[in-house]
């Protein structure tokens, strides 16, 4: 009976360090590695968009002129007012990148002669747009006659974060000191000028 019962013993001994060795035995090891690759810039993106100044609507401009006709007088304030203003946009396009943005007005027609031309009649403001949307004035650039334009630099540090620059175009309603509106006091005629926006991406 004791042979019987060390051989059974024997036996599972045997069995367990063979199950013990199996175990051991079956082990596996990887490593794998993830990427994703986001591609850069290949462009840079300068568009126009007209503003509805009652709705708030903004509708693409197709070509190169910004013109704020018809322009209707205003008896109480006693302006010549436009219904829209304009905005420019300048980003990167095909992938992540920020241009560093250049703008230079100069005066055209001038009915006045020597007095004050469109340049002392409208204004651009300096904004950074969020992936979100979000506007935000940029505190280094205050607002400007069209005439103080005169190259302007908007750096792309100050951009940093996923912003792009926008510019905003309007004509002057007598709100702000130091921007003058079209009044009577104005000679009848066409005003104009142009606005060179130039990008590079640094």
């Amino acid at each position: 009976m004791r042979k019987v019962i060390l051989v059974v013993i024997g036996t599972l001994c045997i069995a367990l360090a063979t199950v013990s060795n199996c175990f051991a035995l079956v082990t596996a090891t990887k490593t794998f590695t993830l990427s994703a690759t986001v591609p850069g810039a290949t462009g840079i993106s300068i568009t126009a968009y007209n503003v509805d100044t009652a709705t708030g609507n903004a509708t693409l401009v197709s070509g190169l002129s910004l013109g704020y006709d018809p322009l209707t007088f205003d008896p109480v304030n006693n302006i010549w007012k436009a219904d829209h203003y304009f905005y420019i946009n300048v980003q990167a396009t095909g992938g992540p990148g920020t241009p560093t943005t250049t703008l230079t007005y100069a005066e055209g027609a001038n009915p006045n002669g020597t007095g004050h031309g469109l340049g002392w009649k409208g204004n651009l403001s300096y904004n950074k747009v969020s992936s979100t949307g979000a506007v935000t004035p940029l505190a280094a650039h205050p607002t400007e006659n069209f005439k103080d334009v005169n190259g302007d630099i908007v750096l792309a540090s100050e951009l940093a974060g996923g912003f792009y620059f926008r510019g905003y175009l309007g004509l002057n309603t007598g709100a702000m000191g130091g921007f003058e509106p079209f009044t009577n006091a104005d000679a009848a005629g066409v005003y104009d000028g142009t606005l060179l926006v130039s990008a590079t991406m640094p």
